[in-house]
């Protein structure tokens, strides 16, 4: 199912305190194996994006 719907959270006129904490809730007893994943996987693009960038020490730039 949804994250969203099982925590109860229908719209953002009703967000609340507790719907926050179901939230958190599923995130850290249902969702964690792909709350870890997707982090990693932002970690990685991440370093990646700074190695694209990072100037060549061959050239004499930078």
């Amino acid at each position: 199912g949804d994250v969203l719907t099982e925590a109860g959270i229908t719209g953002p006129e009703e967000q609340s305190e507790a719907q926050n904490a179901g939230l958190a809730d599923l995130l850290i007893s249902d969702y964690v194996l792909p709350f870890e994943a997707v982090s990693v996987l932002l970690l990685a693009a991440l370093i990646g994006a700074l190695v694209l960038v990072r100037p060549n020490p061959g050239t004499g730039k930078g």
